[in-house]
């Protein structure tokens, strides 16, 4: 069996899923970042009434908030991707990996109908 034909077969629903923090829209990115430190992830999934509005990561920190200090008191939505590319729990890890390479990005939320 290739790599291919074992990615092909591999549902994402079958991976470790749990690395990642939530929060609300309204959180202070101060607060999210202090969360996923503490969590030790990068990626957190921000959240309205349990439905995935967007998503803040490790980059994020880097290109949106580093250097810019004033932002950290901001809430999160005003530095969060919204409404992120998502996976379904029945989603190949093959097509995973393809939506993850053709948007250019590392973490890709996965979405349970």
């Amino acid at each position: 069996m290739t790599l291919e034909s074992e990615l092909r077969a591999e549902h994402v629903a079958h991976l470790d899923l749990s690395g990642f923090s939530t929060a609300t829209r309204d959180t202070a990115v101060r607060t999210v970042i202090a969360r996923m430190r503490t969590e030790k992830h990068n990626v957190c999934l921000v959240t309205t009434n349990e439905k995935l509005v967007g998503i803040f990561t490790d980059r994020d920190i880097l290109t949106k908030v580093i250097d810019i200090p004033d932002v950290l008191d901001q809430p999160i939505e005003s530095v969060m991707t919204a409404n992120p590319v998502t996976a379904t729990a029945d989603m190949s890890a093959a097509d995973a990996l393809r939506l993850m390479q053709k948007g250019h990005f590392r973490n890709l939320p996965v979405l349970d109908k």
